[in-house]
């Protein structure tokens, strides 16, 4: 599973598994479903569930959206402009 630590947490040992985990930057860390079980009704959220370490695996692999912002003069850009008014 997926979860998003509450604010503050860095890092989490888990019941179940008996793992040091350390949260990443964006505040998400990933672990068992088994340990997962003991953090949720202390405030952490599931982000995502995965039933086998190939669905895990599959879901880190998924490229991510890349939001750009359209180069100054271009058509793109023009058209951004024209809409903010």
């Amino acid at each position: 599973m997926r979860l998003q630590a509450p604010p503050g947490i860095g890092a989490v040992q888990t019941l179940h598994s008996r793992q040091h985990l350390t949260v990443g930057l964006d505040g998400t860390v990933e672990m068992w479903a088994e340990d997962a079980q003991y953090l949720i009704p202390a405030g952490w959220t599931i982000l995502a569930e995965w039933t086998t370490d190939e669905d895990a695996a599959a879901e880190r692999s998924k490229p991510q959206p890349v939001q750009t912002a359209p180069q100054p003069g271009s058509m793109e850009w023009f058209e951004a402009q024209n809409k903010k008014g």
